[in-house]
């Protein structure tokens, strides 16, 4: 439900805007970097958990 939220909120901004979202999230998105590189970076630890999964399939279209 918060990942939808936020995907509205997203749809709000221009698309000629720059967005950052920051918080904790509670997503963990583990340490398998090679996955998802393209989108975050090369620094996650541990395992990827329920929230690290919906922030990595985060689309907003």
């Amino acid at each position: 439900m918060f990942y939808d939220q936020l995907v509205q909120g997203v749809k709000t901004v221009p698309i000629k805007d720059r967005l950052l979202i920051l918080g904790d999230l509670d997503a963990r998105v583990g340490a398998d970097f090679p996955f998802w590189t393209p989108h975050i970076g090369k620094f996650g630890v541990g395992k990827i958990n329920d929230s690290g999964r919906e922030l990595l399939d985060l689309r907003v279209t």
